[in-house]
């Protein structure tokens, strides 16, 4: 058995000063927890945090690789738009001037033989410029009658018109008698 010798008040004094400090320690004991444990709250969402950024990085990255595709996608389609509105204007006149060549030749007589040809088109008119020769083999036919009747057909199509003779010259050919001309037409 213990036998404090103590005075009442030291002894309430000396207990109160160990309940003091058993709270004290307890207190300390109670924060230290609570900052640890606050401490692994944080890690553990910083680190669920720093999974969900990498995972929105690697969707931006995605997004910007899909956006840079998508933008030269666009930029594909209005080029290919670009060409076929030009290969849509051509196409008709491509087919225009074969189709005028073909009864350009269809009309030549077999006595005429083309050296230049040249065509130029203007937003509303289509001019041939024809040079060539003439010759004949028969000697009751002038070079000049087949010219002039090559003109008249010329002019009898509803595909050229407003035919004009730029140049006429008698030439001689190894021998014979031939007929340069110069000529400039439009079509339709």
């Amino acid at each position: 058995m213990a036998i404090n010798l103590l005075p009442e008040k030291e002894i309430i004094k000396s207990l109160d000063k160990k309940e003091i400090i058993k709270k004290f320690v307890c207190g300390v004991l109670c924060s230290l927890a609570v900052i640890v444990l606050v401490n692994i709250y944080l890690k553990v969402s910083l680190e669920t945090k720093k999974v969900s950024l990498k995972k929105l990085q690697s969707k931006y990255k995605e997004y910007l690789s899909l956006r840079e595709a998508k933008n030269k996608l666009e930029k594909e389609i209005t080029e290919l738009k670009r060409k076929k509105v030009i290969i849509k204007r051509a196409s008709p006149q491509h087919r225009n001037w074969t189709s005028n060549l073909i009864r350009l030749t269809e009309l030549m007589p077999e006595e005429m033989w083309l050296n230049k040809l040249a065509a130029n088109t203007n937003l509303n008119t289509n001019t041939i410029q024809i040079e060539g020769f003439l010759f004949t083999l028969d000697i009751y036919k002038r070079p000049i009658s087949i010219l002039n009747d090559f003109i008249k057909s010329l002019n009898n199509t509803d595909v050229f018109y407003n035919i004009n003779v730029r140049n006429i010259r008698t030439v001689s050919l190894k021998g014979k008698e031939a007929l340069k001309f110069n000529l400039s037409l439009l079509t339709h």
